[in-house]
């Protein structure tokens, strides 16, 4: 199996020449040459599992399209590989290697990620992108995982820009679809929460809800490379390398205000991104907020539900003892 016979999307024959005949990737728009992928058909587990295009990329890995080869089922495969936002690797070969300066803080990453990835496979519930397997291997870690059709709730927003010091929507919802999406987000936060230590996902934002099929009510939410188990203080490491999007990050997860990281924190990002998709802006930041003295409360929300509205202000509260 490659690149000359079988489609890095879907994995069947005849390769596309240029589109697939059966998913319609366009093998025309794929970049053939990367350092900072592996290669297509690149075989893990000693073939169990075979690497496809990628789906996406983000501050703590690379997400492929695969295939568990014995059960011929598509999977999304994501590896550890911190190098898109975050410098801490590189790639040799097919080897992941921290970079000089950061041997320390990507050993603790990866392990990290590791005893997390293992904690998320033990879910099994409609709101969270499910674990199948987790390897070890080329120095890093791959989570193998459902594969999901859709998009995310940014990209069903039409994206989100950076207007001055403000991140916009292409697009508002409506009332409704907000109330659905605030229902099935929490829905995936008392799965998380409810949890024995709880699960803190601490980035939850329109980039990380997926919309399967395009369908607010069918949501799971994605990437739990910043997830933490219980009640944490902010780490140097986590100051050091990722704090999450500084958009919808709370006031505490940021250094701004004292106090732990609790569940509060995930509810003042979904408090942002209820704002967010409901207004077409998000909300000023927690740094723009808790720089004015008195801190900064939110404007009023027009237009929107009062008890709605209520929710989010709640949300949006600038002590994490207040919020959620």
């Amino acid at each position: 199996m490659d690149r000359a016979t079988h489609c890095p999307n879907c994995f069947r024959e005849p390769a596309p020449a240029p589109r697939c005949r059966h998913c319609g990737f366009d093998a025309a728009s794929y970049a053939l040459e990367t350092n900072n992928i592996l290669p297509p058909f690149t075989p893990l587990s000693g073939g169990k599992y075979v690497v496809g295009r990628v789906l996406g990329e983000g501050g703590f890995g690379v997400v492929y399209a695969g295939l568990a080869q014995r059960l011929k089922r598509s999977v999304a495969i994501k590896e550890f590989f911190p190098a898109t936002d975050n410098p801490l690797a590189q790639r040799q070969g097919l080897i992941v290697t921290a970079r000089p300066r950061y041997q320390t803080v990507f050993t603790n990453w990866k392990e990290q990620f590791l005893r997390e990835a293992e904690l998320l496979a033990q879910f099994s519930h409609p709101r969270i992108v499910q674990v199948h397997d987790i390897l070890e291997e080329h120095n890093t870690v791959y989570l193998i995982m459902e594969r999901l059709e859709g998009q995310t709730l940014s990209e069903h927003l039409g994206g989100l820009q950076e207007r001055g010091d403000q991140l916009a929507a292409g697009r508002a919802l409506s009332p409704d679809d907000g109330q659905r999406l605030l229902y099935a987000t929490l829905e995936a936060l008392e799965a998380l929460h409810g949890h024995v230590p709880p699960v803190l996902h601490r980035d939850l934002t329109p980039l990380n809800l997926f919309l399967v099929d395009n369908r607010i009510e069918r949501l799971k939410v994605l990437d739990f490379g910043l997830a933490r188990l219980g009640e944490r203080t902010q780490s140097a490491v986590s100051l050091a390398v990722r704090v999450g999007n500084p958009g919808f990050a709370a006031p505490e997860q940021l250094g701004l205000y004292p106090g732990a990281i609790t569940p509060a924190t995930d509810f003042y990002a979904l408090g942002a991104t209820l704002y967010t998709v409901l207004t077409g802006v998000a909300p000023p930041n927690a740094k723009q907020r808790c720089a004015a003295q008195p801190p900064q409360h939110l404007p009023l929300l027009p237009n929107i539900d009062p008890l709605l509205a209520q929710v989010i202000r709640a949300c949006l509260e600038i002590s994490p003892q207040q919020s959620g």
